[in-house]
C-alpha cells in the first residue's frame, strides 16, 4: 500500500484571519491526496504534535511544510538547517510591500505562492487564490443572530481598522438605517484600535441609531454571520486577496465591494452578481445600500452563489 505524502500547515497566530479560514476551508479536500495536518494554534483541524512534526520533517515519507508568516518560516528553516528533508512552500498574503526580512525568508522557500498576480514579488511565484468549500458555505434564509432585533442585516466582516473601510461603510449606511428601522448594521471582527472604534460610534450617536448598529467580536462561527445577513459589504482600501466576498457570495449574500482591490473586480460583475464601488466613496456606497434595502435582489444573490 502506497503511503500518502505528508502536508503540514504551520499556523502560529491566535487571531482568526483569512489565512486561518482558508486553511480550514481546503484541509478536508487535501486529505484525499495527503496526510494533511496543522502544527500550531488558533485554528481548527487535525493537529500534529511537535514530536511527530520532527519525525515527519526528518523521515523518509515525502513531506511538505506550508507556511504563511515570518515566525512560521523561521521554524521551518531551523528544521531544515538541522537536516530536515521536506519541501518548503510559503504563501504571501499581503498586498503591502514586504519587509527586507520577509523577502530574505521567502527566497529560501522551494516555492512561493502569491494569492493574486498583482502582489509583484521579486521572485518566481505560483498564483493560487484562497479556497472555499461551497458544500459547507451554504445559504440558510431563516438564520438569525442572537441579540439582534432586526431581521434584515448588513454585515462587514474583518478586523476593525481604518484600512478595512469601516468608516466609509458607517458614513454610507447611517442615514439609511435611520430611515429603515427594520435594518441593522453588524460589524464583526477584532478591534485593532479603540480610537478608530470611537470614530465609528460617533457616527452612530450622531444619527441616533444605537439600537441598529452592533459590534460583534471575531467568531469561529462565521457561517452563521453570513447566513443571517442579507448583504455583506467589503469596503477595504487594500487586500491581498479578500476571502470575505467569496464566502458571503457562496451563502447567497448580496455583496458590495471596493473595485480594483484584491479579487473584487474579477469576482463581481457590477449589477449581475454583486456591486462594485470606488474605494473611499461613501456616497456611491450609499446608493448601493439604498438599492439593497429597497429592491428584491434575490436573483443577484443566486447569481453570486453560482459564481
Amino acid at each position: 500500500m502506497q503511503v500518502k505524502p505528508l502536508l503540514i500547515h504551520f499556523h502560529f497566530h491566535a487571531r482568526r484571519t483569512g489565512v486561518t479560514r482558508s486553511v480550514e476551508n481546503i484541509l478536508p479536500g487535501l486529505q484525499a491526496s495527503f496526510q494533511a495536518f496543522i502544527y500550531g494554534y488558533g485554528i481548527d483541524g487535525p493537529k500534529i504534535s511537535l514530536v511527530k512534526l520532527i519525525k515527519s520533517a526528518f523521515g523518509s515519507t515525502p513531506c511538505i511544510i506550508h507556511v504563511h508568516r515570518n515566525n512560521e518560516m523561521m521554524l521551518a528553516l531551523l528544521l531544515r538547517l538541522l537536516g530536515g528533508k521536506f519541501k518548503l512552500i510559503a504563501t504571501r498574503h499581503s498586498e503591502t510591500k514586504p519587509s527586507a526580512l520577509t523577502l530574505w525568508l521567502l527566497k529560501r522557500a522551494d516555492v512561493v505562492i502569491a494569492l493574486i498576480p498583482t502582489l509583484n514579488l521579486p521572485m518566481p511565484t505560483v498564483v493560487i487564490g484562497h479556497g472555499i468549500d461551497t458544500r459547507h458555505l451554504v445559504p440558510a434564509t431563516e438564520k438569525t443572530l442572537p441579540g439582534i432585533a432586526q431581521k434584515n442585516i448588513i454585515s462587514v466582516v474583518g478586523r476593525v481598522r481604518e484600512a478595512k473601510g469601516h468608516l466609509v461603510f458607517m458614513e454610507a449606511v447611517a442615514l439609511l438605517l435611520a430611515q429603515h428601522p427594520n435594518w441593522a448594521g453588524v460589524i464583526v471582527g477584532q478591534v485593532d484600535d479603540d480610537g478608530f472604534k470611537k470614530q465609528l460610534e460617533a457616527v452612530v450617536d450622531h444619527h441616533r441609531i444605537q439600537n441598529q448598529v452592533y459590534f460583534l467580536n471575531e467568531t469561529r462561527d462565521i457561517l452563521s454571520i453570513y447566513q443571517a445577513s442579507r448583504a455583506v459589504i467589503a469596503p477595504s482600501f487594500s487586500e491581498g486577496f479578500s476571502l470575505v466576498p467569496l464566502e458571503a457570495m457562496s451563502c447567497e449574500c448580496v455583496v458590495a465591494a471596493t473595485s480594483h482591490v484584491g479579487i473584487h473586480s474579477n469576482l463581481i460583475t457590477h449589477g449581475l452578481n454583486g456591486f462594485l464601488f470606488e474605494r473611499g466613496n461613501s456616497l456611491e456606497l450609499r446608493k448601493i445600500l439604498e438599492n439593497i434595502m429597497t429592491e428584491n435582489l434575490s436573483e443577484m444573490a443566486q447569481n453570486a452563489r453560482k459564481k
